[in-house]
């Protein structure tokens, strides 16, 4: 089980670091959102509520159940 939270852990910080890179970069934040929502749905997730704001993203991910939420620290 404990292996279970860790790979959920890794997979959402996979998805929000590639929504950072994006906004980083100067994405508009429309498609920052839909590509952490893709990504998300490749990753296995069910849902992904993604937040962005002018420098910043938040990003809760579903899985059944279980969810996590994730913000960076810059």
């Amino acid at each position: 089980m404990a292996d279970n939270h860790v790979e959920f852990a890794q997979e959402a910080n996979t998805a929000l670091r590639f929504g950072m890179l994006l906004l980083s970069a100067g994405a508009s934040s429309y498609r920052v959102i839909r590509a952490v929502k893709r990504c998300a749905r490749s990753l296995g997730f069910d849902k992904a509520d993604v937040l962005v704001g002018f420098n910043t993203i938040s990003c809760t991910f579903h899985h059944g159940e279980e969810f996590r939420t994730v913000s960076p620290r810059w």
